[in-house]
């Protein structure tokens, strides 16, 4: 049997611990889709501004199924990070708080009235702000990684001012003659 000496357990100790370290270090540089919690919209909206972006907000409830299974899966995939993080500043808005919040015109409202005001009535719900603070377009529904990106893209190219957007589910069901 091969002992160890005290000098090689301790820098065993060390090599573990210097992994495990880089480990979470890695792990909180990269942020995660929509992980941000906000109170202040008006403000968003001219950081993302000001980043050459467009604000994406989700709004959700801490108990809704699609929102926890979003998150678990569509805002951690890599793929989709990239592609939502270059064109669009993420933050999570969940409207169980009861704390006051600033809307996207610098007003003093709830979250339960912001979404009601922007009729977002379901969650999750995605809403899209230009930089001036005007709404760029709201969608209500759970998607999958490529549905969000679909989304992206959607508001992105401004598709909404010709033709309703549609998730893959939806366009399979019903497709165009």
């Amino acid at each position: 049997m091969r002992r160890r000496t005290w000098g090689a357990t301790v820098a065993a100790w060390l090599r573990l611990g210097s992994g495990l370290a880089l480990g979470l270090w890695v792990g909180v540089a990269h942020a995660v889709l929509f992980e941000r919690s906000v109170d202040d919209l008006q403000r968003e909206i001219r950081a993302a501004g000001a980043d050459g972006k467009q604000l994406a907000v989700v709004l959700s409830l801490p108990d809704c199924p699609g929102c926890l299974e979003m998150e678990k899966t569509v805002y951690r995939d890599m793929h989709t990070q990239r592609v939502i993080e270059r064109r669009f500043r993420t933050v999570h808005l969940d409207l169980a708080r009861s704390e006051p919040i600033t809307d996207s015109k610098g007003r003093a409202t709830t979250a339960a009235d912001l979404a009601k005001g922007l009729r977002a009535f379901g969650t999750p719900s995605f809403v899209f702000f230009a930089g001036d603070g005007s709404l760029l377009y709201r969608y209500s529904g759970k998607l999958d990684r490529a549905g969000l990106r679909r989304l992206a893209d959607y508001v992105v190219r401004a598709k909404y001012e010709t033709v309703p957007f549609a998730s893959l589910g939806t366009a399979l069901r019903h497709p165009r003659p």
